[in-house]
C-alpha cells in the first residue's frame, strides 16, 4: 500500500541529512567539519516496484529528472539489514518507518499517504547526493588544519621567545638583585661605625647622654627667678640624646628665647628647630644619619621610589625608625608646653602655635586665679545650699541692714591693708631697690631679709622668703586678693609657734 502511494504521487520528502569529518591534532585538539542539508520534497519522473538491483530488490526506487536514483526500503516488520546497508553503501538508500504506525492511522487512507509521503519518521541508509557538499567540508577542514598547524607552530615559537625572554629578564633581575646587594654593603659599609653607635644608643643599659651639672641647672633656675626647675623643662623624649647638650639647656633655651615676654607670639616647630640646632649643634656621628636620611627622602620623593617615605634605602627599617628627628623631637615638646598652657596649637595636625602665657608665673597667677574662681562657686553652692536647708524666717530689717554694714567695712578694711601692702612692697622694691623680701604667713606683712626672723606686724615666726620679681609684682594684687582677709591694721602683736 505504502509503495503503490508513492508510485501514484511520484514524489517523497527525503530525511535530513548530517555528515561529520573531523582530525585530531598532536596537540589532542580535535577539528570537526558538519555537514546538515535540511530534508525536502524530492519529485520522480519514474517509479519502479519491486525490481531488482545489484543482486536486492529494494521495495521503490524513484528517479528524478536528472536520473538519480532513489532506492526506498518500507520498514514494516523489518528494517534494512547488515548486509543490504553494505551492498548500497555507493547507492541512496532511503529507510521509511513505518513499523510504530497506529492501526487507526494505517486504515485512514489520507492520513495513511501524509505519513508514507512526509510525515513517518525516515533516515538515510547510504547517500551520494551531497558528495559536493562533502568534498567542501574537506576542503574546509584540510584548511582548518592547516591554519591550526600554523598558528600551533607561531605559538610554539613565540612561546620559546616569551620562555627566553623571561630568562633573560630573570638573570638580569638576579644580576641587578647581586649588583644591588653588593653596592648596598658598600654602602653600609661607610656607616658601619655609626649604626653601631645607633645600636648603642637605643639600648636603654648602654645609651650616652649629655649630663646636666648643678651649676647649669642653677644658672637656668636663677634666670627664671623660680625657686626649683618647672617640670616642663625637664621634658624627656626617646632620641632627646642627638643634641650636644643635656634636654633641660635646650628646652630652656625654647622658653626663654621665644615664649619668655613674648606674649601673642607665634611661632613655627622648624623655625624653634632650626634655632636649637644652629645653638647647641647635634652629636656629630647622629647628625651625619640625620642629614643622609633627610637627603635620601628627597631623593625618593623624586623618583617616586618607596624609600621616600621611609628614609636610607640601604638601611633597613628599623634603623630608619631608629634614627630621630630633630623636628619631631621640637615638635613633640612644643606640643607638651601646649599641654602645660604656655602655648595655643593653632591647627590641629599643625607646627605653629601661638605664645599664650609668656611666662610661668603668669601661668601660676591664671591657674590661681581660676582655682579661686572654683572654690568660690564651690563656697557659693555649699552657701546655698545651707541657706535652703535654714527655716525660714522673718530677719529684722534692722539685722539685715547692720549686717550689711559691717561686711562693706570689712572689705573696706582688707583693701585698705591691700594698698597699705602694696605700697610697702613697692617702697622696698623702687625706693630701695629690694629684691629679695620676707612674707608674713599671717598678716602678709612684708619685711627686709635684716628685719629678724619673726614678724613685725603680728609677730608670727612662719615667714616665706620671697623674690620681687616683675611677673610676682604684676600678680601681686591678684594674690593678695585670694588670700583670707587680713587682721586689721593696728591689731596688735601677736605671739606665734
Amino acid at each position: 500500500m505504502a509503495k503503490q502511494i508513492i508510485d501514484d504521487r511520484r514524489y517523497i520528502v527525503i530525511p535530513e541529512f548530517r555528515h561529520s569529518i573531523g582530525k585530531k591534532m598532536p596537540t589532542g585538539d580535535v577539528l570537526s567539519e558538519e555537514i546538515v542539508v535540511p530534508g525536502r520534497r524530492l519529485e520522480f519522473v519514474e517509479v519502479r516496484l519491486e525490481q531488482t538491483v545489484d543482486g536486492l530488490r529494494p521495495d521503490v526506487i524513484g528517479v528524478t529528472s536528472d536520473g538519480i536514483e532513489i532506492l526506498i526500503e518500507v520498514y514494516v516488520t523489518h528494517a534494512v539489514t547488515g548486509d543490504k546497508r553494505e551492498r548500497f553503501a555507493k547507492k541512496n538508500l532511503v529507510e521509511l518507518d513505518l513499523s510504530m504506525l497506529p492501526q487507526d492511522l494505517v486504515t485512514n487512507e489520507q492520513l495513511f499517504a501524509e505519513e508514507v509521503l512526509s510525515e513517518a519518521s525516515r533516515e538515510w541508509i547510504s547517500c551520494q547526493l551531497y558528495r559536493e557538499e562533502i568534498k567542501a567540508a574537506h576542503q574546509t577542514l584540510h584548511e582548518k588544519v592547516k591554519r591550526f598547524i600554523t598558528e600551533h607552530r607561531a605559538g610554539v615559537e613565540q612561546a620559546k621567545i616569551e620562555r627566553q625572554q623571561r630568562r633573560l629578564a630573570e638573570q638580569a633581575a638576579e644580576k641587578r638583585k647581586v649588583e644591588i646587594e653588593s653596592r648596598k654593603s658598600r654602602l653600609r659599609e661607610q656607616y658601619s661605625r655609626q649604626l653601631e653607635q645607633l645600636q648603642t644608643q637605643t639600648s636603654d643599659q648602654q645609651r650616652q647622654e649629655p649630663r646636666l651639672d648643678s651649676g647649669t641647672l642653677q644658672a637656668i633656675v636663677q634666670r627664671l627667678r623660680r625657686d626649683e626647675l618647672p617640670a616642663a623643662l625637664a621634658h624627656e623624649q626617646n632620641g632627646d640624646w642627638i643634641f650636644r647638650v643635656h634636654r633641660t639647656v635646650w628646652q630652656a633655651f625654647i622658653y626663654e628665647r621665644f615664649i619668655q615676654g613674648n606674649s601673642r607670639n607665634s611661632l613655627r616647630a622648624n623655625d624653634v628647630k632650626r634655632a636649637v640646632v644652629r645653638e647647641f649643634g647635634l652629636v656629630e656621628w647622629i647628625a651625619e644619619l640625620i642629614k643622609l636620611k633627610h637627603k635620601q627622602k628627597i631623593q625618593g620623593c623624586n623618583r617616586g621610589q618607596w624609600y621616600g617615605k621611609k628614609g636610607v634605602w640601604f638601611f633597613t627599617d628599623a634603623e630608619n625608625r631608629m634614627i630621630p628627628s630633630p623636628y619631631l623631637l621640637v615638635l613633640n615638646y612644643l606640643k607638651r608646653l601646649a599641654r602645660e598652657g604656655l602655648l595655643t596649637l593653632e591647627h590641629r595636625g599643625g607646627d605653629s602655635f601661638t605664645v599664650k602665657f609668656d611666662s610661668f608665673s603668669a601661668l601660676d597667677g591664671y591657674r590661681a586665679e581660676q582655682a579661686e574662681k572654683a572654690r568660690l562657686v564651690e563656697l557659693e553652692g555649699e552657701n546655698a545650699a545651707l541657706e535652703l536647708r535654714k527655716p525660714v524666717r522673718a530677719e529684722p530689717e534692722w539685722q539685715r541692714l547692720a549686717e550689711i554694714e559691717r561686711r562693706k567695712k570689712y572689705t573696706e578694711d582688707n583693701e585698705k591693708r591691700i594698698a597699705h601692702l602694696l605700697a610697702l612692697v613697692n617702697s622696698l622694691f623702687v625706693k630701695k631697690g629690694v629684691k629679695d623680701v620676707k612674707r608674713c604667713n599671717h598678716c602678709s606683712h612684708f619685711q627686709e631679709l635684716t628685719d629678724g626672723d619673726s614678724c613685725k606686724e603680728c609677730n608670727c615666726s612662719k615667714l616665706w622668703d620671697i623674690e620681687l620679681t616683675s611677673s610676682y609684682l604684676e600678680t601681686l594684687p591678684h594674690r593678695l586678693r585670694c588670700l583670707p582677709l587680713f587682721p586689721p591694721m593696728g591689731a596688735g602683736r601677736r605671739e606665734h609657734g
